[in-house]
């Protein structure tokens, strides 16, 4: 009996090894030799059925093999019950073996052929969203937009203290494309935006800006890139205080809103030259004498006999660079006055004061800051398109 169940024990080990060797085999080496039935480019997928098939072959074969050599046994048996006994239990298990292997495969091929298909469904890839980062700008303690951040900015500032605690020493511009926001920037050294002060010029563009001063307060505002010239009705220059109103009697320059592209509109104050039509002021008021910008009238002061006929002054006020009176912003838009501080040493438009039109025009310019502290002139002119 013992004899019996080691033999026994000897025919599963060894069916289990032809199983694992025929079929493991294939299923490590098909990636390097052509199986007969797979063609070259046949799939993992693929592959698995083909093995899953070869096992239930083997399986079957296994099983008439077993029964074979159980039949044999029994006939050689002889007078033997114990050997025809176990030569009969052989061929028992050897059909029960053969019909479990059919029903399997009658079951995957003919109930439900989709289960002899072994389809790997492929994962649906996994997306991870990436927080988006708010638009508007964000002030950096350390130059390259590192160090300590501010959280997103999008308003004016009149005062920058403890956006950042170890001060500012960049800035980054982050605009918003779906909902079409496009921000800048202009930075202001002194405390208050109506206060005036060296300033920074207008900062436009998107990602990390490197800045030249220490600011301390700033216009942040939307520029108007679709529509620039709907921003408004342009701006007006005038020669004198509350220049729009009829009883002033100024000289006036406009910019008209078709002039005013994005991202701005820059002009120079000498170039700025005052029309006088239906205003009721001398000659002498409107001309200079020679070397004037908007004529070259070759007559000395107070003289009416030159070459044009034409009274003129050397004081006279031909441009918005002589005369600064007022400013009528009719829309929304901001506007920028530069000046040069002669103390800075320094030869660019480095003075600065902003007039946002939303909420005030410059009634009389020499009540507002716009002139450095040692200089005497206007040098320049920003008109920005905002929403």
């Amino acid at each position: 009996m013992l004899k019996n169940k080691k033999n026994n024990y000897f025919i599963f080990i060894f069916s289990v090894l032809v199983i694992l060797s025929s079929g493991a085999n294939p299923a490590f080496a098909a990636m390097e030799v052509n199986l007969p039935g797979l063609s070259d480019n046949a799939t993992l997928s693929q592959y698995a059925a083909y093995i899953f098939d070869t096992l239930i072959g083997l399986a079957g074969g296994l099983a008439l093999i077993s029964f074979v050599i159980g039949a044999v046994t029994l006939i050689m048996s002889g007078d033997s019950a114990e050997a025809s006994s176990n030569a009969k239990d052989r061929m028992k298990g050897a059909i029960l073996g053969l019909v479990l292997t059919l029903a399997s495969f009658l079951i995957i091929d003919k109930i439900n052929p989709s289960l002899e298909k072994l389809n790997m469904t492929k994962l649906p890839e996994v997306v991870i969203p990436v927080p988006a980062v708010e638009s508007g700008i964000y002030f950096f303690s350390e130059a390259g937009c590192t160090g300590d951040s501010s959280g997103a900015v999008t308003s004016s500032q009149n005062n920058l203290e403890g956006l950042v605690d170890a001060g500012i020493k960049s800035l980054k511009i982050v605009n918003d494309p779906v909902n079409k926001i496009d921000y800048g920037i202009i930075l202001h050294e002194n405390v208050g935006l109506n206060s005036g002060g060296k300033c920074s010029q207008p900062i436009t563009s998107e990602g990390c800006q490197s800045i030249n001063i220490d600011p301390e307060a700033a216009d942040i505002f939307e520029m108007n890139k679709e529509n620039p010239g709907g921003a408004g009705d342009g701006v007006s220059f005038y020669s004198e205080p509350y220049g729009w109103d009829s009883g002033a009697d100024a000289g006036f320059y406009n910019v008209d809103n078709d002039e005013i592209d994005s991202p701005s509109y820059q002009a120079s104050p000498e170039k700025m030259c005052f029309s006088y039509t239906g205003v009721k002021e001398p000659e002498a008021y409107q001309h200079k004498c020679a070397g004037g910008t908007c004529g070259n009238f070759s007559g000395s002061e107070g003289d009416t006999t030159g070459d044009e006929g034409v009274d003129c002054s050397t004081d006279a006020c031909e441009t918005f660079k002589d005369c600064p009176g007022s400013i009528d912003i009719k829309g929304s838009y901001l506007v920028a006055v530069y000046s040069k501080d002669s103390k800075s040493g320094s030869s660019d438009a480095n003075y600065c004061q902003t007039f946002n039109g939303q909420t005030r025009d410059v009634e009389d310019m020499d009540t507002e800051p716009v002139v450095a502290a040692g200089g005497n002139e206007i040098s320049k002119i920003i008109i920005i398109p905002i929403k």
